[in-house]
């Protein structure tokens, strides 16, 4: 997967650093107040792809005004639809 430096999410540009490490050993985080996805560099690809899925779902719920603030419900919810379209993209042959 191109995981790309910019990404338009609702006409917003969204920059995505790969940084050296995280607070509390997350992989990724999405920063909805600065426009930014930060991913972990240091972990196998795969598990950065779907970190960045996850991060990018909780922009796009973000901007739809779904998910405002820490509920479990919705972290949840964002994890299953990261694994599950990671699932798809692989195995139709949309990752490298």
């Amino acid at each position: 997967m191109n995981i790309p430096d910019q990404i338009k999410i609702g006409g917003h540009i969204v920059n995505v650093e790969m940084v050296d490490v995280l607070d509390n050993d997350l992989v990724g985080e999405a920063n909805n107040s600065r426009n930014v996805i930060r991913l972990v560099k240091h972990y196998p690809q795969s598990q950065i792809e779907v970190t960045f899925l996850h991060e990018l779902l909780h922009m796009c719920f973000y901007h739809m005004g779904i998910g405002m603030g820490e509920d479990p419900h919705t972290e949840r919810t964002v994890e299953g639809l990261a694994q599950v379209l990671y699932q798809v993209l692989v195995d139709n042959n949309m990752v490298k």
